[in-house]
């Protein structure tokens, strides 16, 4: 399995010489920026030969999904950043944007999830015109109260309707929340992506004491015949050189997926 870690062109030099397969990128940052930044970024990623397989932070932070005019404000911003992702070639775009997702209070849980689908759509079908793929990411309890268990954000891709929609185990959050491999394994047939961290509320990259839980995690994904890739989305503090020299080592065991 490819393993890759979350950054900008300016972590790819160094992934690169670690071994990484590819960065992952945030498509919000991605769909924001100027069109030199873009070309700058563009050249960035060819200087350093390290490939932009996926992204995520999909929606810009001032758009506040629930309201009727996102939709629009959605579609635009994701023809231009779904455009970029191509370029750089993504392949893998995550929804997670938890506080955005969050359902205000007194907001009908059903409606909620009526507009969220709609969002999902939008995303959805820009993205399958450049046969790029959205992953619904679930997360933490702490972070959202709408899709946190892995079998939730397999329901919502699966009413979606469209096949490039599935979901995401970020094993931090499914470690947060307890969820189960049941949860998991039900959800094989639309699992397109995975995001690593320590099972440990600190998420920095993993230590060897997590060596275990890793393996279990590893041995799952292999038993359900996944086919995407890895991604370490950590903490870093300030110490990414450092933290990555030291506990790249530790991801190896998924190779083996």
């Amino acid at each position: 399995m490819k393993i890759g870690i979350c950054g900008d062109v300016g972590r790819a030099i160094l992934a690169k010489e670690m071994g990484y397969d590819y960065i992952e990128e945030n498509l919000s940052r991605i769909g924001q920026m100027t069109e030199s930044e873009f070309d700058s970024t563009v050249k960035g990623y060819e200087k350093a030969d390290m490939p932009v397989y996926s992204f995520n932070g999909y929606i810009p932070r001032h758009i506040a999904i629930y309201e009727k005019s996102a939709i629009e404000e959605i579609r635009k911003f994701s023809l231009v950043a779904i455009e970029r992702a191509s370029i750089l070639g993504g392949k893998v775009c995550v929804l997670g944007s938890g506080a955005q997702r969050k359902i205000p209070e007194g907001m009908d849980r059903a409606l909620a999830e009526e507009r969220f689908l709609d969002v999902v759509r939008v995303c959805g079908e820009i993205a399958d015109k450049k046969g790029i793929k959205i992953a619904i990411e679930p997360l933490s309890k702490n972070e959202t109260n709408f899709i946190n268990f892995v079998e939730e954000g397999a329901d919502i891709a699966r009413k979606s309707g469209l096949k490039n929609v599935g979901t995401l185990v970020d094993f931090f959050h499914f470690f947060m929340n307890n969820d189960t491999k049941e949860s998991l394994l039900s959800s094989k047939d639309v699992l397109f992506h995975t995001h690593i961290a320590r099972p440990n509320p600190d998420r920095l990259m993993p230590i060897e004491e997590d060596l275990p839980t890793l393996k279990k995690w590893a041995d799952t994904l292999k038993e359900m015949n996944y086919k995407g890739a890895i991604s370490v989305e950590a903490i870093f503090m300030d110490k990414f050189e450092s933290m990555v020299k030291e506990r790249t080592k530790y991801l190896q065991i998924f190779r083996s997926v």
